[in-house]
């Protein structure tokens, strides 16, 4: 399979509108391969793109894509598989697995809040005391 410009398009687009929903800026860099598997070539189109508190790639092939969260030190923290021929469909696994990347994107906002209010009430002290 190969991927066609106006494909190619059409997921950006679709990439575009489910990220203009948030508040900060984004950029999406795209670029395309081939993995070996078996000895033959398969073919894939990446895609990677900022959330607020982590970075998303979207690996697409044939019949499946990959969409892996990690968090700014690189460290991967989720992996979804979804059938990507639901992308040219706009509605589907896709979306759904964009919406569940983003609402862990925003757990992860809470979680690392939660961890740093303690830090933050002994800071507080310390600037308290001098």
């Amino acid at each position: 399979m190969s991927f066609n410009l106006s494909e190619v398009i059409h997921i950006i687009s679709t990439i575009d509108d489910l990220l203009s929903m948030g508040e900060h800026p984004y950029t999406i860099t795209t670029s395309a391969g081939y993995d070996v598997e078996d000895d033959e070539e398969i073919e894939f189109i990446n895609f990677i793109f900022p959330l607020k508190n982590g970075i998303v790639s979207m690996k697409m092939y044939d019949s499946v894509g990959l969409m892996t969260y990690k968090n700014h030190s690189g460290e991967i923290l989720k992996n979804i598989e979804f059938d990507d021929m639901s992308v040219a469909e706009l509605n589907g696994s896709f979306k759904k697995v964009f919406k569940q990347v983003r609402e862990f994107d925003r757990q992860q906002a809470s979680t690392a809040k939660s961890n740093n209010t303690s830090i933050d009430r002994a800071s507080f002290g310390l600037a308290e005391v001098n």
